[in-house]
């Protein structure tokens, strides 16, 4: 017996809108795959070095050798996209990877060694986000000079207190558990429960808000690049990319172009992968794991 003709074309309209669906999904997971491949191995994109100049075809137009067209003092913009993704990747990543790690280890404090330390450290966290995110880290930069490792430091500083919240949070629902219960009559050391039972079951919305976080610090990253607080020329950072291009607007628009759709799509798909990642977490088993 054959299905209605109504019923059919319901079944191929909602394939069709998987499928359409799933497309950002995928794409997004390929750009970063495309963006692993560029940190790896750069020559993969482009043979000519970031910082090779050439007077004589400065702020060309895309095509022919460049295919993004050149700058200001002719480097090749797909060479400057493609190697100044490293700075800016690592900006947003490395500060992403402080906050995660500080972040989880008072979180998971607060929830487990008592009211006081709870009191404590919550202060702390309020104090920090009581300053706009990127305010504080130029507060940061301010004190402790401009440069790479520096915007690191205070992007993290900057960001840590949501890690601090959600780690906190969810260690205080695992610590209701069963599980955990149990392992304290049992008479487990406090640490032990924590790095056994309480962390485990607490990374996961960390992992996400990190997938996520990460684009928010390469947006701030380059912010500071583009102010001058980031590192500095000749390197070539997405930032910075900006900053210069912006004086020959008028008369030449790849340079500042390229390097934004570079920043956009990064964080585009970092957002989504993100997003794909925390529905993948919310389908598994409910159940904490003991």
């Amino acid at each position: 017996m054959t299905a209605p003709p109504e019923a059919a074309t319901l079944r191929i309209r909602g394939g069709l809108a998987g499928r359409i669906g799933r497309a950002p999904l995928a794409v997004s997971w390929a750009v970063v795959g495309l963006i692993l491949v560029a940190l790896a191995w750069p020559g993969a994109f482009t043979s000519l070095a970031p910082d090779a100049a050439d007077p004589a075809v400065a702020l060309a137009p895309p095509g022919g050798g460049h295919p993004l067209g050149t700058d200001e003092l002719g480097r090749d913009i797909l060479s400057r996209i493609v190697y100044g993704a490293r700075p800016s990747l690592l900006i947003g990543v490395g500060s992403t990877l402080i906050a995660l790690v500080i972040g989880a280890a008072l979180g998971v404090a607060a929830a487990t060694w008592g009211r006081r330390a709870d009191t404590v450290i919550m202060r702390l966290a309020d104090v920090l986000l009581a300053f706009p995110g990127l305010l504080l880290a130029l507060l940061v930069i301010a004190t402790l000079g401009p440069g790479s490792t520096n915007s690191v430091i205070a992007l993290a500083c900057a960001t840590m207190p949501g890690f601090l919240r959600i780690a906190r949070s969810q260690s205080l629902v695992v610590r209701r558990s069963d599980f955990v219960r149990a392992a304290v009559v049992l008479g487990r050391p406090p640490l032990s429960i924590q790095l056994r039972h309480v962390l485990p079951n607490a990374l996961p919305p960390l992992l996400v808000f990190s997938m996520i976080n990460i684009g928010s610090a390469i947006i701030a990253g380059t912010t500071l690049s583009f102010l001058g607080l980031g590192p500095r020329a000749p390197q070539a950072e997405w930032g910075s990319m900006l900053s210069t291009s912006r004086n020959y607007l008028a008369v030449a628009w790849a340079p500042a172009v390229f390097p934004g759709v570079a920043i956009a799509l990064t964080v585009v798909a970092l957002n989504i992968a993100g997003r794909d990642l925390q529905r993948r977490f919310e389908r598994r088993e409910s159940v904490p794991r003991a």
